[in-house]
């Protein structure tokens, strides 16, 4: 006979756990003794099925930046520790035209860093005055770890250009 429990709904991600069957738990129904004379332990760790979040940019979404060279700043949120993925950052100006295109390349390091949750994308292209910006980030740009037995891992689901916005000073002094 077998006996299923469903925890999935109460179980949080990466989370140890450990279940104490007690001997005496489950007699056979002709009455016989129980098939295990100790306790039986199970354990182990639930996995990590979320992927990693976006949880703050520099410059941020809005800002007017005073000065035209900048690096774009990423943070990332998830449970499992953050990976380099693959996938391009796009700088787009207001009108739609690309700006700059930085495809990150993590394992001859270039243009971007990533240390913990944050992947600093350094090299962007000189800004104009007084124009607006938008970027774009590429899904699976950062993964996780995943910490599942499947071993997949989860990727971040990229953001279009209209979820992050900036614009720059007029750095030309008047003549």
């Amino acid at each position: 006979d077998v006996v299923e429990v469903d925890l999935s709904a109460y179980l949080a991600e990466l989370k140890d756990i450990n279940v104490t069957v007690d001997a005496t738990a489950f007699k056979p129904a002709d009455g016989t003794p129980a098939a295990y004379a100790e306790p039986v332990v199970w354990s182990w760790m639930t996995g990590d099925y979320t992927a990693p979040t976006l949880s703050g940019v520099v410059p941020d979404d809005g800002d007017v930046v005073g000065d035209n060279t900048i690096d774009l700043i990423l943070t990332f949120e998830d449970a499992s520790p953050i990976l380099a993925g693959a996938g391009a950052i796009t700088v787009y100006k207001a009108d739609g035209n690309v700006w700059d295109l930085k495809t990150l390349n993590f394992a001859t390091g270039g243009n971007a860093v990533l240390s913990g949750g944050v992947l600093t994308v350094s090299g962007i292209r000189q800004l104009e005055d007084a124009t607006e910006y938008q970027v774009s980030i590429d899904a699976g740009v950062v993964t996780d770890d995943g910490k599942r037995a499947d071993e997949v891992k989860n990727p971040f689901a990229g953001a279009d250009r209209a979820d992050w916005e900036f614009s720059s000073e007029d750095f030309t002094a008047p003549t």
